[in-house]
């Protein structure tokens, strides 16, 4: 009897082991997920702020915005608008800035 029960226990034990190993990897599933989302967040702060493809590097003053890249900065300037972040007046314009990230 007792060599029947063995079988028995030992699949009990490969299925605990397997909902575990099912709960272990949803989590890794969810922090891969996570990780994903704020690398994209991340990256989608240096895209420039008007057209979602170049990279930001024109810093306006005084509201300290680095928000657009050297093309859409030069549409800003012929059309004389605002800062595209916080609609405030730019005064100095800062090209080819470059942050460390």
């Amino acid at each position: 009897s007792s060599s029947a029960s063995a079988p028995t226990y030992a699949l009990a034990q490969l299925h605990q082991q397997q909902d575990h190993m099912q709960v272990v990897k949803q989590e890794h599933e969810m922090e891969v997920r996570k990780a994903r989302t704020q690398a994209e967040e991340a990256q989608e702060q240096l895209l420039c702020a008007v057209c979602f493809v170049n990279r930001r590097d024109c810093l306006y003053l005084p509201c300290m915005h680095l928000a657009t890249c050297g093309d859409c900065d030069e549409e800003l300037k012929a059309r004389n608008q605002t800062c595209p972040m916080c609609q405030g007046e730019i005064q100095t314009r800062y090209h080819d800035v470059n942050i460390a990230v």
